[in-house]
């Protein structure tokens, strides 16, 4: 069983103190890619058109999401058709927003891609966070929910500033 662990850490030393605060700052993230889906991706390389670039960014792992979501504007640049509709609720109320499929590429984990089939298109822009001290802030392109959350394991350490994923 795969694991992943981000710890946040402050100051110098060695080793440096863990920093919770961080933690609860930034919160659960970590670099991803998302990318036109591979059956697409499949498509127009046996037609001769390009594949396009996918986007590149942070994702958040958000325990209050039942789906995953993916910024709407990344779809829209890769050139992705919705396939569908969902109602959510947020604390700003209810809203209606396109899903779309999609290839989410974890690239700091090895080997774990997933194929979303209806990812919630959600508008994020404008939230972006500082990840790693020598890294300007990233933009957050992703929210993974509870329908992926439900498959792995998630630990949450707030007091070492830390948290891990097994998949």
């Amino acid at each position: 069983m795969p694991v992943y662990s981000s710890v946040f850490h402050s100051g110098t030393g060695s080793p440096p103190p863990p920093n919770p605060g961080a933690l609860v700052q930034v919160g659960a993230v970590f670099p991803i890619e998302v990318h036109v889906p591979t059956r697409i991706a499949e498509l127009k390389t046996k037609e001769g058109a390009p594949v396009p670039k996918g986007a590149s960014g942070l994702a958040l792992l958000d325990t209050g999401a039942t789906l995953t979501g993916i910024d709407r504007s990344v779809p829209e640049a890769l050139g992705v058709p919705p396939v569908g509709q969902v109602e959510t609720g947020t604390a700003a109320g209810k809203a209606k927003h396109s899903t779309y499929p999609a290839r989410l590429v974890f690239t700091s984990i090895p080997n774990l891609i997933l194929e979303a089939q209806a990812a919630v298109g959600v508008d994020l822009s404008g939230l972006r966070v500082q990840f790693g001290q020598a890294q300007p802030p990233q933009p957050i392109i992703a929210l993974i929910g509870r329908d992926v959350l439900s498959n792995w394991l998630l630990v949450w350490n707030g007091p070492m500033g830390m948290w891990s994923i097994s998949f």
